[in-house]
Parts: structure tokens; sequence; C-alpha cells
């Protein structure tokens, strides 16, 4: 149990760090005065990914082997 928290400690800080950070660098890749374009393209971005992401493994588990396919596919789209 202590190990299961203490990595879902480790997921939650480098998850924390990582999305500000990245926000940060895009807003200063553009002119101050595009800056709230900036930022609601990358938020909309992020939430579009996560959305599309959770429909199309939920789409993988449901019309083939359940979620041992997804596992498949996310291996042989990672190599």
């Amino acid at each position: 149990m202590l190990a299961f928290n203490l990595s879902a400690l480790l997921i939650g800080i480098g998850f924390g760090m990582l999305l500000p950070s990245l926000q940060n660098i895009y807003i200063n890749m553009v002119p101050a005065n595009q800056r709230g374009t900036a930022n609601s393209t990358y938020l909309t971005g992020f939430d579009l990914g996560i959305g599309i992401g959770m429909l199309a493994r939920g789409s993988i588990a449901q019309n083939f082997n359940g979620f041992t396919s997804i596992f498949i596919a996310v291996q042989y789209l990672l190599q």
C-alpha cells in the first residue's frame, strides 16, 4: 500500500509540474496581445485530447476483446 500511494504521489507531482510548465512555454511563444488565444487553444487541445482518448479507448474496448485490446493497441502505436 505504501508503494502504491508513493507512486500516486510521484505521478501527481510530475503531472502537476508538467502541465503549468508546458502552458507557460506555449504562452511565451506568442506575442503579448495573443496570449489569451494561446491559453484557450492549449486548454481546448488538452480537454479534446482527454475526451477523444477516452472515447477511442472505450470504443476499442467495447468492439474488441475488452481492455486487453487497448493495451495491445497502445503497444503497437508506441513501437
